[in-house]
């Protein structure tokens, strides 16, 4: 068959010459091939876009999928940027939350330690002396430890992560300082008043003693020199009460027994004055009637 061919692509001039053998047609021979093509046209079989107007929409297509792949990239990278700045802003979030809750704990841990420093028992410890306790080293150590200076201020207002976690962990170190100074001043404050107490007991014992000791002697010396014997009964009374009394650890009983017998010797005593005076009058009275008596005889 005449023409121009390729694979893919069939070339038709624009006039065919007749083609001469056997077949059916006119008397010549001559078969047509289908009607004429005017202009020499490429008939596109393939998809190769070699028609007029294919470069053209080859570049456009290949504009479409750059363009379509620098889209996917940016949406790639806004993807990426908006995942990053999600994980820091949550974890700003945290560093922020966990310094809030540092601040708290040192919150309480302040309250608790001027709660105690405040307090009638710490200020009460803070005024004894080394000579009204049992143990001077107790008052020593209250007042060394009192001197302590409390730590410096932090704050959460700061920005940035590591600067929030930093003041958090000071925060913290803050609160460790404010616990365990507390419970030392807690433990110095207890130790200085019970060697207070324990000094005062053994004291009010010890003078409870005496006052026993001098009360019994009073006791024994008044007999038959009372003018009047229920001061002596009274003061026997309070004896025994204060006998009692003294080997207990109750000091408010010892001083009360104390004080009964202070006030049981003072009758016993003024008895004994009383009858005394007594006594120094009816002589002085005896001795003039003898002496009238005397002066009349001689009359």
């Amino acid at each position: 068959m005449g023409g121009y061919g390729r694979i893919g692509r069939v070339t038709i001039p624009a006039r065919l010459a007749p083609y001469k053998g056997v077949g059916h047609g006119n008397s010549e021979g001559e078969i047509g091939i289908m009607g004429q093509v005017e202009d020499t046209q490429r008939i596109q079989l393939d998809g190769s876009g070699d028609t007029p107007d294919g470069p053209e929409r080859h570049k456009k297509h290949t504009g479409a999928i750059i363009a379509a792949g620098v889209a996917v990239a940016v949406l790639a990278a806004g993807g990426v940027w908006w995942a990053v700045a999600s994980h820091q802003t949550t974890q700003l979030a945290q560093a922020q939350e966990s310094c809030a809750q540092a601040a708290d704990r040192l919150r309480v841990a302040q309250n608790n330690y001027n709660a105690l420093i405040n307090g009638d028992e710490y200020k009460t410890a803070v005024q004894v002396t080394d000579k009204q306790v049992e143990d001077s080293e107790t008052v020593a150590v209250l007042a060394k430890d009192s001197q302590e200076r409390t730590p410096a201020m932090v704050a959460c207002n700061v920005d940035g992560k590591s600067a929030l976690e930093h003041n958090a962990a000071l925060i913290d170190k803050n609160t460790a300082w404010y616990e365990t100074h507390t419970k030392t001043l807690d433990a110095d404050v207890r130790g200085v008043m019970e060697s207070r107490d324990a000094k005062t007991l053994k004291d009010a014992q010890t003078a409870l003693g005496r006052k026993i000791t001098d009360a019994k002697k009073l006791y024994d010396a008044s007999k038959d020199k009372v003018k009047d014997n229920k001061t002596r009964d009274a003061l026997k009374k309070q004896l025994d009460a204060a006998g009692n009394a003294k080997d207990g650890k109750d000091v408010q009983k010892i001083k009360d027994a104390q004080a009964g017998l202070d006030k049981a010797m003072k009758q016993v005593n003024a008895s004994v004055k009383a009858k005394s005076e007594a006594d120094r009058k009816a002589a002085e009275e005896k001795a003039r009637k003898e002496a009238e008596a005397a002066a009349a005889a001689q009359a």
